[in-house]
């Protein structure tokens, strides 16, 4: 069988309605594959939580400027904070943009080898952000502060976040000083995957880096960045040559271990992760691209009670007991999100209903699988102990957090922030098993 495959890049810095100077530049990647049977693009942004419609209208420029069916079109985000959201964004300019993206990854499509590694750091640089607290009988967040520097210690943050709770507010980062038991932070899925691919002639084309973690080591609203992903992209290049494109692992519950968002942590951790990247890859050996299959799976989700009624119960008077005032003021919190999970529940659809559709994305090159999943997937939803399987994250539409129905019991800021319901996280697990077994 006779396979090509290409890459292509574009700045995005023309997109951005509001002025703001741009650090790590935002770009577009774009890899597109055809055999005799099917062509696919997937198309890579700088950005996180793109809505239904705007995931439509750059499938449809992609199908338009590379002539890929629409079921074959992948439109996929690294989850970065550092840059605006798809309502703050020049959306015909993006398609545009995109268009030509994919279009440059058609006309640099050649025959391929390719070769890919996937090894565990030994390091500890992202971790597991939810914490069990027994005196709340649930989980609280903590988006960051831990850190290699203070061994991810999860104390300090807790007795801040109890110190609060007894005043009254939900806090999801600081630390104080306390005596409770040093507990770290677990680490999160350290798993590194990198894909290489070069032309028969030994030409670099490109390469896919994946890891997990949110792409928030330097989101500040002075500026713009693209954070740690630009870092690993723009090290791999000099290591490999061709086009990297950086796709996140599912991190919903993964945060990068970083001490606050001024000290440099989006270098030295995208430097690190090209540096593995590149020895990890360096003893594999390269095989003809022989085995290519694409497809688009749609799964339906249930929506939670709340979001379908528009309508959150909650009591006026705030309760003393610390159980009961966490779960009082993460009903509040729930309370005060649901417009915008409700905006993201009726986006692009049709009409209201009581399920909500999403789409897991497969590409097979030789032995290699990749499945991209929705929104902000969590890590033991998507972990297979499979080097030749690579999960990513946010592919098309977003649903926010699709937390296992244990997790979701236990609370924390990723059960408030979810459009879906009980039973959604199973159906989406079981979804996947499928798609593997039929591939």
């Amino acid at each position: 069988m006779t396979i090509q495959c290409g890459f292509g890049s574009k700045d995005l810095a023309e997109v951005f309605l509001e002025s703001r100077p741009i650090r790590e530049r935002c770009e577009a990647k774009a890899f597109y594959v055809e055999s005799e049977f099917v062509s696919a693009v997937w198309l890579v942004l700088d950005f996180m939580d793109f809505d239904l419609d705007i995931v439509k209208k750059l499938k449809m420029a992609l199908m338009g400027s590379t002539g890929v069916q629409y079921d074959h079109s992948h439109v996929v985000t690294t989850h970065n904070h550092g840059c605006s959201t798809c309502d703050r964004l020049h959306h015909d300019l993006l398609c545009r943009l995109a268009g030509e993206c994919a279009a440059s990854a058609k006309r640099n499509a050649r025959q391929a080898k390719i070769r890919h590694a996937c090894i565990t750091l030994k390091e500890q640089v992202n971790y597991h952000r939810r914490v069990f607290i027994p005196e709340v009988a649930g989980t609280a967040t903590c988006f960051w502060g831990p850190a290699p520097a203070n061994g991810f210690e999860s104390s300090p943050f807790v007795e801040h976040y109890l110190s609060e709770l007894g005043a009254g507010r939900l806090v999801c980062n600081g630390a104080v000083n306390t005596s409770r038991p040093a507990v770290p932070f677990p680490t999160g899925d350290g798993r590194l995957f990198v894909v290489e691919f070069r032309a028969f002639d030994d030409s670099p084309l490109g390469s896919f880096v994946r890891f997990a973690a949110h792409a928030v080591c330097c989101n500040r609203p002075e500026y713009y960045s693209s954070d740690y992903p630009w870092h690993v992209r723009t090290e791999l290049a000099k290591s490999l040559g061709g086009i990297p494109i950086f796709f996140n692992g599912p991190c919903a519950n993964i945060a990068p271990g970083i001490v606050d968002k001024t000290s440099g942590a989006e270098r030295w951790l995208g430097r690190l992760l090209a540096e593995e990247a590149f020895r990890a890859i360096s003893s594999s050996e390269y095989k003809p691209l022989t085995v290519m299959n694409d497809a688009i799976r749609p799964v339906r989700l249930p929506v939670r009670r709340e979001v379908i009624d528009n309508k959150v119960e909650v009591s006026d008077e705030m309760p003393k007991d610390l159980v009961e005032k966490r779960r009082f003021l993460e009903r509040r919190r729930l309370k005060s999100t649901l417009p915008f999970l409700r905006a993201k529940y009726l986006n692009g659809e049709p009409s209201p209903c009581n399920d909500i559709e999403i789409e897991l994305g497969f590409l097979r090159l030789n032995e290699l699988k990749i499945v991209a999943f929705p929104g902000e997937t969590f890590s033991s939803t998507a972990y297979y102990d499979d080097n030749n399987l690579m999960t990513v994250t946010e592919h098309g539409r977003t649903v926010m957090y699709i937390p296992p129905d244990e997790e979701r019991r236990l609370g924390g800021y990723e059960s408030i922030c979810s459009v879906t319901d009980f039973g959604a996280e199973r159906i989406l697990r079981t979804a996947t098993e499928k798609l593997l077994e039929k591939s």
